[in-house]
Protein backbone atom coordinates (compact mmCIF):
# COMPACT_ATOMS: atom_id res chain seq x y z
CA UNK A 1 0.00 0.00 0.00
CA UNK A 2 2.90 2.32 0.77
CA UNK A 3 4.34 1.83 -2.72
CA UNK A 4 0.97 2.67 -4.26
CA UNK A 5 0.79 5.85 -2.16
CA UNK A 6 4.33 6.82 -3.14
CA UNK A 7 3.70 6.37 -6.86
CA UNK A 8 0.29 8.01 -7.00
CA UNK A 9 -1.70 4.80 -7.37
CA UNK A 10 -3.35 4.67 -3.94
CA UNK A 11 -6.79 5.61 -5.30
CA UNK A 12 -6.62 2.86 -7.90
CA UNK A 13 -5.41 0.32 -5.33
CA UNK A 14 -8.30 1.21 -3.02
CA UNK A 15 -10.82 0.97 -5.85
CA UNK A 16 -9.58 -2.54 -6.68
CA UNK A 17 -9.87 -3.60 -3.03
CA UNK A 18 -13.36 -2.16 -2.64
CA UNK A 19 -14.51 -3.71 -5.92
CA UNK A 20 -13.22 -7.10 -4.74
CA UNK A 21 -15.27 -6.62 -1.56
CA UNK A 22 -12.24 -7.03 0.68
CA UNK A 23 -13.25 -6.68 4.35
CA UNK A 24 -12.78 -3.04 5.37
CA UNK A 25 -10.93 -4.10 8.53
CA UNK A 26 -8.20 -5.48 6.27
CA UNK A 27 -8.19 -2.31 4.14
CA UNK A 28 -8.02 -0.20 7.30
CA UNK A 29 -5.02 -2.17 8.55
CA UNK A 30 -3.30 -1.61 5.22
CA UNK A 31 -4.06 2.13 5.32
CA UNK A 32 -2.66 2.46 8.85
CA UNK A 33 0.44 0.38 8.14
CA UNK A 34 4.03 1.59 7.61
CA UNK A 35 6.59 0.59 5.02
CA UNK A 36 10.02 -0.82 5.90
CA UNK A 37 11.41 2.70 6.38
CA UNK A 38 8.67 3.61 8.83
CA UNK A 39 6.69 5.85 6.48
CA UNK A 40 2.92 5.97 6.93
CA UNK A 41 0.65 5.42 3.92
CA UNK A 42 -1.11 8.76 4.44
CA UNK A 43 2.27 10.48 4.82
CA UNK A 44 3.53 9.12 1.52
CA UNK A 45 0.30 10.14 -0.21
CA UNK A 46 0.58 13.69 1.16
CA UNK A 47 4.31 13.91 0.46
CA UNK A 48 3.78 13.09 -3.21
CA UNK A 49 0.67 15.24 -3.66
CA UNK A 50 -1.83 12.38 -4.03
CA UNK A 51 -3.86 12.77 -0.83
CA UNK A 52 -6.90 14.23 -2.60
CA UNK A 53 -7.30 11.20 -4.88
CA UNK A 54 -6.95 8.77 -1.99
CA UNK A 55 -9.70 10.58 -0.10
CA UNK A 56 -11.91 10.52 -3.18
CA UNK A 57 -11.70 6.71 -3.23
CA UNK A 58 -12.64 6.50 0.45
CA UNK A 59 -15.62 8.83 0.07
CA UNK A 60 -16.81 7.07 -3.08
CA UNK A 61 -16.79 3.79 -1.13
CA UNK A 62 -18.84 5.53 1.59
CA UNK A 63 -16.31 4.76 4.27
CA UNK A 64 -17.37 6.03 7.71
CA UNK A 65 -15.92 9.50 8.36
CA UNK A 66 -14.39 8.40 11.68
CA UNK A 67 -12.41 5.74 9.81
CA UNK A 68 -11.29 8.39 7.30
CA UNK A 69 -10.15 10.59 10.20
CA UNK A 70 -8.21 7.66 11.67
CA UNK A 71 -6.39 7.40 8.32
CA UNK A 72 -5.74 11.15 8.22
CA UNK A 73 -4.43 11.29 11.79
CA UNK A 74 -2.11 8.31 11.43
CA UNK A 75 1.50 8.91 12.53
CA UNK A 76 4.71 7.12 11.74
CA UNK A 77 7.21 5.85 14.33
CA UNK A 78 8.67 9.38 14.64
CA UNK A 79 5.23 10.90 15.27
CA UNK A 80 5.21 12.58 11.87
CA UNK A 81 1.68 13.15 10.58
CA UNK A 82 0.53 13.73 7.01
CA UNK A 83 1.19 17.48 7.23
CA UNK A 84 4.81 16.91 8.31
CA UNK A 85 5.30 14.90 5.11
CA UNK A 86 3.46 17.42 2.93
CA UNK A 87 5.25 20.45 4.41
CA UNK A 88 8.65 18.78 4.16
CA UNK A 89 8.21 18.55 0.40
CA UNK A 90 6.62 21.98 -0.15
CA UNK A 91 3.11 20.58 -0.54
CA UNK A 92 1.42 21.88 2.62
CA UNK A 93 -1.04 23.99 0.63
CA UNK A 94 -2.05 21.04 -1.50
CA UNK A 95 -2.60 18.82 1.57
CA UNK A 96 -4.66 21.54 3.28
CA UNK A 97 -6.80 21.86 0.16
CA UNK A 98 -7.52 18.12 0.28
CA UNK A 99 -8.47 18.32 3.97
CA UNK A 100 -10.83 21.26 3.48
CA UNK A 101 -12.46 19.58 0.48
CA UNK A 102 -12.97 16.49 2.65
CA UNK A 103 -14.85 18.73 5.13
CA UNK A 104 -12.37 18.06 7.92
CA UNK A 105 -13.08 20.48 10.79
CA UNK A 106 -10.54 23.30 11.05
CA UNK A 107 -9.93 22.57 14.73
CA UNK A 108 -8.76 19.09 13.70
CA UNK A 109 -6.58 20.62 10.96
CA UNK A 110 -5.05 22.95 13.57
CA UNK A 111 -4.20 19.95 15.73
CA UNK A 112 -2.34 18.45 12.78
CA UNK A 113 -0.54 21.74 12.09
CA UNK A 114 0.70 22.08 15.67
CA UNK A 115 1.34 18.38 16.41
CA UNK A 116 5.01 17.80 17.21
CA UNK A 117 7.14 14.91 16.04
CA UNK A 118 9.65 13.17 18.32
CA UNK A 119 12.11 16.04 17.65
CA UNK A 120 9.57 18.58 18.91
CA UNK A 121 8.89 20.07 15.48
CA UNK A 122 5.37 20.84 14.18
CA UNK A 123 4.55 20.83 10.44
CA UNK A 124 4.29 24.63 10.38
CA UNK A 125 8.07 24.93 10.64
CA UNK A 126 8.68 22.29 8.00
CA UNK A 127 6.63 24.45 5.63
CA UNK A 128 8.58 27.60 6.46
CA UNK A 129 11.76 25.84 5.42
CA UNK A 130 10.32 24.78 2.07
CA UNK A 131 8.60 27.99 0.97
CA UNK A 132 5.19 26.47 1.50
CA UNK A 133 3.45 29.18 3.48
CA UNK A 134 2.51 31.46 0.58
CA UNK A 135 0.32 28.75 -0.97
CA UNK A 136 -0.83 27.47 2.44
CA UNK A 137 -2.02 30.95 3.46
CA UNK A 138 -3.95 31.33 0.23
CA UNK A 139 -5.71 28.03 0.97
CA UNK A 140 -6.54 29.10 4.54
CA UNK A 141 -8.03 32.41 3.41
CA UNK A 142 -9.99 30.66 0.66
CA UNK A 143 -11.44 28.39 3.36
CA UNK A 144 -12.50 31.52 5.30
CA UNK A 145 -10.17 30.87 8.22
CA UNK A 146 -10.28 33.95 10.48
CA UNK A 147 -7.38 36.30 11.13
CA UNK A 148 -7.28 35.24 14.80
CA UNK A 149 -6.39 31.68 13.78
CA UNK A 150 -4.02 32.93 11.06
CA UNK A 151 -2.14 35.03 13.62
CA UNK A 152 -1.98 32.10 16.04
CA UNK A 153 -0.22 30.09 13.34
CA UNK A 154 2.10 32.83 12.04
CA UNK A 155 3.12 33.98 15.53
CA UNK A 156 3.87 30.49 16.84
CA UNK A 157 7.40 30.50 18.30
CA UNK A 158 10.20 27.98 18.01
CA UNK A 159 12.64 27.00 20.76
CA UNK A 160 14.82 30.07 20.04
CA UNK A 161 11.86 32.42 20.45
CA UNK A 162 11.52 33.29 16.77
CA UNK A 163 8.08 33.26 15.15
CA UNK A 164 7.05 31.37 12.05
CA UNK A 165 7.36 34.67 10.16
CA UNK A 166 11.02 34.97 11.19
CA UNK A 167 11.52 31.54 9.61
CA UNK A 168 9.76 32.72 6.45
CA UNK A 169 12.26 35.60 6.20
CA UNK A 170 15.14 33.13 6.35
CA UNK A 171 13.44 31.12 3.61
CA UNK A 172 13.00 34.23 1.40
CA UNK A 173 9.18 33.85 1.38
CA UNK A 174 8.11 36.49 3.93
CA UNK A 175 7.46 39.13 1.26
CA UNK A 176 5.18 36.70 -0.56
CA UNK A 177 3.33 36.08 2.72
CA UNK A 178 2.86 39.84 3.24
CA UNK A 179 1.48 40.19 -0.28
CA UNK A 180 -1.06 37.42 0.44
CA UNK A 181 -2.10 39.23 3.65
CA UNK A 182 -2.74 42.48 1.77
CA UNK A 183 -4.53 40.62 -1.03
CA UNK A 184 -6.83 39.12 1.62
CA UNK A 185 -7.56 42.70 2.79
CA UNK A 186 -6.24 42.07 6.29
CA UNK A 187 -6.34 45.21 8.47
CA UNK A 188 -3.04 47.09 8.74
CA UNK A 189 -3.21 46.79 12.55
CA UNK A 190 -3.04 43.01 12.26
CA UNK A 191 -0.27 43.16 9.65
CA UNK A 192 1.72 45.51 11.88
CA UNK A 193 1.26 43.14 14.81
CA UNK A 194 2.70 40.33 12.69
CA UNK A 195 5.66 42.32 11.34
CA UNK A 196 6.48 43.85 14.73
CA UNK A 197 6.48 40.46 16.49
CA UNK A 198 9.81 40.01 18.25
CA UNK A 199 12.03 36.98 18.36
CA UNK A 200 15.57 36.18 19.46
CA UNK A 201 17.56 39.22 20.73
CA UNK A 202 14.37 41.30 20.50
CA UNK A 203 14.61 41.49 16.73
CA UNK A 204 11.21 42.06 15.14
CA UNK A 205 10.27 40.40 11.87
CA UNK A 206 10.99 43.78 10.22
CA UNK A 207 14.58 43.72 11.51
CA UNK A 208 15.13 40.45 9.66
CA UNK A 209 13.34 41.62 6.51
CA UNK A 210 15.71 44.57 6.25
CA UNK A 211 18.73 42.50 7.29
CA UNK A 212 17.97 40.08 4.43
CA UNK A 213 18.06 42.86 1.81
CA UNK A 214 14.28 43.21 1.67
CA UNK A 215 13.96 46.97 2.25
CA UNK A 216 13.23 47.94 -1.36
CA UNK A 217 10.65 45.18 -1.88
CA UNK A 218 8.85 45.68 1.46
CA UNK A 219 8.62 49.43 0.78
CA UNK A 220 7.23 48.71 -2.67
CA UNK A 221 4.56 46.43 -1.14
CA UNK A 222 3.62 48.92 1.61
CA UNK A 223 3.42 51.91 -0.73
CA UNK A 224 1.43 49.93 -3.31
CA UNK A 225 -1.02 49.01 -0.53
CA UNK A 226 -1.32 52.75 0.26
CA UNK A 227 -0.19 52.30 3.84
CA UNK A 228 0.03 55.54 5.83
CA UNK A 229 3.57 56.81 6.37
CA UNK A 230 3.00 56.78 10.14
CA UNK A 231 2.39 53.02 10.02
CA UNK A 232 5.46 52.53 7.81
CA UNK A 233 7.57 54.50 10.28
CA UNK A 234 6.23 52.39 13.16
CA UNK A 235 7.51 49.32 11.31
CA UNK A 236 10.93 50.85 10.67
CA UNK A 237 11.50 52.36 14.12
CA UNK A 238 10.78 49.35 16.35
CA UNK A 239 13.79 48.73 18.62
CA UNK A 240 15.52 45.46 19.47
CA UNK A 241 17.18 44.68 22.81
CA UNK A 242 20.12 46.97 22.02
CA UNK A 243 17.97 49.84 20.77
CA UNK A 244 18.70 49.32 17.08
CA UNK A 245 15.83 49.74 14.62
CA UNK A 246 15.26 48.21 11.17
CA UNK A 247 16.24 51.66 9.87
CA UNK A 248 19.68 51.24 11.46
CA UNK A 249 19.95 47.80 9.83
CA UNK A 250 19.04 49.38 6.49
CA UNK A 251 21.88 51.90 6.81
CA UNK A 252 24.38 49.10 6.12
CA UNK A 253 22.75 48.18 2.80
CA UNK A 254 23.61 49.46 -0.68
CA UNK A 255 20.04 50.61 -1.35
CA UNK A 256 19.83 52.72 1.82
CA UNK A 257 19.90 56.11 0.05
CA UNK A 258 16.94 55.04 -2.09
CA UNK A 259 15.03 53.88 0.99
CA UNK A 260 15.51 57.23 2.72
CA UNK A 261 14.50 59.15 -0.41
CA UNK A 262 11.38 56.97 -0.79
CA UNK A 263 10.44 57.57 2.85
CA UNK A 264 10.83 61.33 2.57
CA UNK A 265 8.88 61.34 -0.71
CA UNK A 266 6.10 59.42 1.07
CA UNK A 267 5.94 62.07 3.79
CA UNK A 268 8.43 60.96 6.44
CA UNK A 269 10.18 63.69 8.42
CA UNK A 270 13.86 63.89 7.41
CA UNK A 271 14.56 65.49 10.80
CA UNK A 272 13.18 62.46 12.64
CA UNK A 273 14.95 60.01 10.31
CA UNK A 274 18.28 61.75 10.79
CA UNK A 275 17.85 61.97 14.57
CA UNK A 276 17.11 58.23 14.83
CA UNK A 277 20.01 57.25 12.58
CA UNK A 278 22.51 59.43 14.46
CA UNK A 279 21.35 58.08 17.83
CA UNK A 280 23.55 55.01 17.31
CA UNK A 281 27.13 54.40 16.17
CA UNK A 282 28.22 57.73 17.65
CA UNK A 283 31.83 56.50 17.77
CA UNK A 284 31.81 55.69 14.05
CA UNK A 285 32.90 58.92 12.37
CA UNK A 286 32.54 57.50 8.85
CA UNK A 287 28.93 56.44 9.56
CA UNK A 288 28.03 59.79 11.14
CA UNK A 289 29.55 61.71 8.21
CA UNK A 290 27.69 59.56 5.67
CA UNK A 291 24.34 60.13 7.40
CA UNK A 292 24.93 63.89 7.67
CA UNK A 293 25.90 64.11 3.99
CA UNK A 294 22.84 62.08 2.91
CA UNK A 295 20.46 64.47 4.64
CA UNK A 296 22.11 67.68 3.41
CA UNK A 297 19.97 67.70 0.27
CA UNK A 298 16.85 66.32 1.97
CA UNK A 299 16.38 68.95 4.66
CA UNK A 300 15.26 72.53 4.08
CA UNK A 301 16.87 75.44 5.90
CA UNK A 302 13.92 75.51 8.31
CA UNK A 303 14.55 71.90 9.23
CA UNK A 304 18.13 72.37 10.31
CA UNK A 305 18.26 72.85 14.07
CA UNK A 306 20.77 75.47 15.07
CA UNK A 307 21.40 75.83 18.77
CA UNK A 308 22.39 79.41 19.68
CA UNK A 309 23.97 79.64 23.14
CA UNK A 310 22.47 82.18 25.52
CA UNK A 311 24.77 85.12 26.34
CA UNK A 312 26.48 84.82 29.68
CA UNK A 313 25.09 87.22 32.30
CA UNK A 314 27.22 90.32 32.84
CA UNK A 315 29.46 89.94 35.88
CA UNK A 316 29.09 92.73 38.45
CA UNK A 317 31.29 93.78 41.36
CA UNK A 318 30.11 93.87 44.96
CA UNK A 319 29.73 97.68 44.83
CA UNK A 320 27.69 97.54 41.58
CA UNK A 321 25.34 95.03 43.19
CA UNK A 322 25.05 97.21 46.31
CA UNK A 323 24.27 100.34 44.29
CA UNK A 324 21.57 98.43 42.37
CA UNK A 325 20.08 97.17 45.66
CA UNK A 326 19.67 100.76 46.91
CA UNK A 327 18.18 101.94 43.64
CA UNK A 328 21.24 103.34 41.92
CA UNK A 329 22.21 102.33 38.38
Amino acid sequence: MGLAAKNGHLKKALEVLFKAKVDFKVIKELLLSEDLLGHSVVGLAAKNGHLKKALEALFEAKVDFEDIKAFLFAKNTNDKNLLHYAAEWGRLGKALEALFEAKVDFEDIKKLLFAKNTSGEPPIYYAAGKGGWVKALEVLFKANVGIKDIKEILLAKDSAGDTLLHSCVADQTLLGVVEVLFKAKIDIKDIKELLLAKGEFGNAVMHQVISNNGSEKIMEILIKAKIDIKDIMDLLLVENEKGFTPLHFAATKTDFDKLVNDLVAAGASPVKLKRVLLSKNSDNEEYQARINKLFENLMTEDEFIVVVPEPEPEKKTFFQKAFKFFGYK
